[in-house]
């Protein structure tokens, strides 16, 4: 059986029946079960965006990120999103279902956006880009 496969019986694990019912995928599930879905999630997230170029700061800009095909950005920007998304609601649930409302309500819309302000800053982080536009929207992402 495929990892992954184990994966799903543990998503809905009820912690005082770990023991009994999930014994034998032990090496494969967690009694945490968003844990473990917050790892495949960021490790899929990691994958998606490592596939995308090169992400070094140094000559990481928007220029070089406006170079890509359309389809490479939006998975890139989809991503990173995602991810702002997910750490902003950690720490503030309302937030976290703000930037998912924004973006997701019309995902077309908020790349263009994004893509426009990028072509404005050419010179910074397209992920510095990403999060000012989602600030703009959602408020200042506040970690704690």
């Amino acid at each position: 059986m495929h990892k992954l496969a184990l994966l799903t019986p543990c998503l809905n694990v009820n912690l005082s029946q770990w023991n009994q019912q999930f014994k034998q995928y032990s090496l494969y599930c967690s009694p945490y079960p968003q844990a473990v879905l917050y790892a495949v999630l960021a490790s899929f997230i990691a994958v998606l965006v490592s596939l995308n170029g090169p992400v070094s700061a140094d000559d990481f800009t928007s220029a070089t990120f406006l170079e890509w095909k359309y389809d490479s950005q939006r998975s890139y920007i989809d991503a990173n999103v995602g991810m702002a998304s997910l750490i902003a609601g950690q720490n503030d649930k309302p937030q976290g279902v703000c930037i998912d409302d924004w973006f997701y309500s019309d995902i077309d819309k908020a790349t263009v956006e994004i893509l426009g302000i990028m072509k404005r800053f050419t010179g910074h982080h397209p992920r510095a880009v990403i999060l000012a536009v989602i600030e703009k929207h959602c408020g200042k992402i506040k970690l704690k």
